[in-house]
């Protein structure tokens, strides 16, 4: 049981980490990265939300190898698709992104999936 928590709070870092980035690229205002590469990489690497995204995708990643060491692959990595359903919602809640039915929809659809291999 304590795996299944620790598999949890990895896929809540994922989740932390895609907001940082995204957060951070919307800081780093880069429009285009064929024009000047060579700062469009230094205003996004600088940036302060892209190095703790980075960061926090290193811890979650490092809990998923103690998870991969205790847990069956084919139960825990279903379970990471539950960061679409929390990365839609907060997407939505702290970005504004619209986030179609269709879109909830098929999200819902991969969580009953993911119910069923929990269940299994």
């Amino acid at each position: 049981m304590k795996y299944v928590m620790l598999l949890l709070v990895a896929v809540f870092f994922g989740v932390i980490a895609q907001l940082c980035l995204k957060k951070g690229m919307m800081n780093a205002g880069i429009e285009s990265f064929t024009e000047n590469v060579k700062e469009s990489l230094k205003r996004m690497f600088m940036n302060t939300y892209v190095i703790f995204g980075f960061l926090i995708y290193g811890v979650s990643n490092l809990f998923w190898i103690v998870i991969l060491n205790k847990l069956e692959l084919s139960f825990a990595y279903p379970i990471v698709s539950l960061s679409y359903f929390f990365v839609a919602l907060l997407s939505k809640m702290f970005f504004n992104e619209e986030v179609s039915t269709r879109r909830w929809l098929s999200i819902f659809v991969i969580i009953l999936g993911v119910v069923v291999v929990g269940l299994s």
